[in-house]
């Protein structure tokens, strides 16, 4: 669950997300939630979101990490799907300014992702949902590292077992 906070020590608004509290009680679950935020915190790219802290408040599990204000891909796509455009960005489906712009984005989603792989860390879910669209400046974010994998760090997932969105998935990811 992520909320928009302002973190006052630092004076900045700051996505909280929340481990939510059925998933608190799975050990697995914990264990994944920490582990997304020391991934994604060891990454610093203006292509990738990032994370501030990590802890916890009441029992809760917590991540704050950088606020990204523009929505997602995937609420652009619902726009062009259901409309034909999208009035917050400006875009008209098969417009030219469309095209360069979903070029911009996809090239800047893969930068972002490039320098993940250098460091020896795979998303595994990357989806229209997790490409986030930050206003001012416009600059793509790669958000939720959850199912990501760390070349460094100890595997948590079985090997065979299938993680990520099936309907984004590589065939070799599936087979």
């Amino acid at each position: 669950i992520v909320f928009e906070a302002f973190d006052e020590k630092m004076g900045r608004r700051v996505a909280l997300k929340l481990l939510s509290r059925h998933l608190s009680a799975s050990k697995k679950a914990e264990t994944r939630f920490a582990r997304e935020a020391w991934i994604a915190g060891k990454l610093n790219h203006p292509n990738l979101v990032r994370v501030f802290d990590r802890g916890e408040l009441e029992d809760a599990a917590y991540i704050s990490m950088e606020l990204v204000d523009g929505g997602s891909l995937h609420d652009v796509i619902r726009n062009l799907k259901v409309w034909g455009k999208d009035e917050s960005w400006r875009l008209e489906f098969g417009s030219r300014d469309y095209i360069n712009w979903a070029i911009n984005q996809i090239v800047s989603a893969a930068k972002g992702l490039d320098h993940a792989h250098r460091h020896g860390v795979f998303h595994l879910d990357v989806k229209p949902a997790n490409i986030l669209l930050h206003r001012d400046p416009c600059v793509v974010k790669v958000a939720d590292f959850g199912l990501a994998v760390d070349e460094e760090g100890s595997r948590i997932t079985t090997i065979g077992t299938m993680m990520g969105t099936v309907a984004y998935m590589a065939p070799e990811q599936i087979r």
